[in-house]
């Protein structure tokens, strides 16, 4: 932490003789980012873009605070209802969009050949991802979630970013698959999860842009008893 501190006040020295001065703007961004400091990051970004308004990292960074911040919002209420039916309070919530890809699952648990001296058990996760050739435009991926029932009763959710390298896009008819792993110190009884997606670009009737506040979209995967239904592997 000191060392951001150090380079910050550097950065308002050299803002007190050059205010407009974008790459240190931009910089304040990037140091109050990496402190975790998000906000505070996005108000230094859209400072350097007053500036330099196509200023490409600045304007990269500050896209992926407020991505995040949306995510986020549309997420957290959706691992809450999750989190309750995993726990048998609910039933698992129904897919708040008809046309949004459809997710089916498997669970693996992975036998170590020997047996493991420190007593973990490694669940394999694979995702089948299948967007509806009646959607009306591609979709993006935002994040997944799961909410893992282990045998001590405990129930533990959890999110993932999907961008960056993890990100996929998927055109109406199109089919993506990938997989995961989990490192357990008990045995899984029960999971369920679900993936946040953004519509993308324009739909088949040239409608504007959907946009992710008011058109994303939570498929959710069905809920399994782990114990029943994993397929196990040598």
């Amino acid at each position: 932490m000191g060392e951001y501190q150090l380079a910050l006040k550097d950065f308002d020295r050299v803002l007190q003789l050059k205010p407009r001065h974008f790459a240190c703007l931009s910089a304040c961004g990037m140091v109050y980012q990496a402190m975790g400091l998000h906000q505070e990051a996005a108000d230094w970004f859209k400072l350097a873009l007053q500036v330099h308004p196509t200023l490409a990292d600045a304007r990269t960074s500050l896209d992926r605070i407020e991505r995040n911040e949306k995510v986020d919002a549309l997420l957290s209420p959706r691992i809450s209802e999750v989190t309750a039916a995993i726990r048998g309070e609910t039933a698992i919530p129904a897919e708040p969009f008809q046309d949004s890809p459809r997710v089916s699952w498997d669970v693996h648990r992975e036998l170590q050949e020997g047996g493991r001296d420190d007593g973990a058990v490694v669940y394999i996760f694979r995702a089948n991802v299948s967007h509806p050739v009646a959607g009306d435009c591609a979709v993006r991926s935002l994040a997944r979630f799961h909410v893992l029932r282990l045998g001590s009763g405990l129930v533990h959710p959890s999110s993932f970013s999907m961008d960056g390298s993890a990100e996929f896009f998927l055109e109406p008819g199109e089919t993506y698959r990938f997989c995961w792993s989990v490192v357990l110190g008990e045995v899984l009884q029960g999971v369920a999860g679900g993936l946040l997606v953004e519509r993308a670009g324009k739909s088949r009737q040239g409608d504007q842009d959907l946009n992710l506040a008011s058109h994303t979209g939570a498929s959710i995967m069905c809920a399994a008893v782990i114990s029943r239904s994993f397929l196990q592997r040598g």
